[in-house]
């Protein structure tokens, strides 16, 4: 006889949030998860993560890319790729799809030549549309490259296999940056 029973969530909590706004992150074993074969242990430190806010992880003055959940990991590798290019790239975890930290990406839409995001979802309705139908409200004219699925059946397969097909990589991301990049010098006269 197989008996089943059901797991209850155990929630620990060392604080009493004030507000709707903010929720706290705790350390404990729970915060420990199984990703594809391997553990990722959550940060140590206990911080307070702020709805709707962004993590910025580092600046730049060419490209933004903003790598969504799961596709963070590739947006890192993109930014290396970049670099080593010689390409300036901001580097930001939009962690939240709603509410949208309009101002960050207000920001380095204003700053940077090219938005890029990337995300584990349809192109069609996902963030990157929601980010273009945000700075077409704004009149910001900067160019957003979407990384993500297609909007048809996608074949049952292994995930990296699926995601080189449909160019969901880091290798696509940089090719479909570097063109918009090139334009941008071709237009900005050199100061002799």
């Amino acid at each position: 006889m197989i008996v089943w029973r059901k797991r209850k969530a155990s929630i620990k909590t060392e604080a009493t949030i004030p507000s709707t706004s903010a929720i706290l992150f705790l350390p404990t074993k729970e915060n420990t998860h199984a990703t594809r074969g391997r553990e990722r242990k959550s940060n140590r430190n206990r911080r307070l993560l702020e709805i709707g806010k962004a993590e910025v992880v580092q600046h730049g003055r060419d490209v933004a890319i903003f790598g969504l959940g799961a596709m963070f990991e590739i947006a890192e590798e993109a930014a290396r790729k970049l670099e080593e290019k010689g390409i300036s790239v901001a580097l930001i975890n939009p962690r939240w799809i709603k509410p949208m930290d309009t101002g960050r990406l207000e920001f380095f839409a204003r700053s940077v030549d090219v938005v890029c995001t990337i995300e584990d979802h349809v192109l069609y309705n996902g963030f990157g549309c929601a980010v273009m139908e945000h700075l077409d409200s704004q009149m910001i004219n900067t160019p957003v490259v979407r990384i993500g699925w297609p909007d048809q059946f996608i074949e049952h397969g292994a995930v990296p296999i699926l995601r080189k097909k449909h160019g969901i990589t880091a290798d696509a991301l940089v090719e479909k940056v570097l063109p918009l990049l090139r334009k941008k010098s071709k237009l900005t006269p050199s100061v002799a």
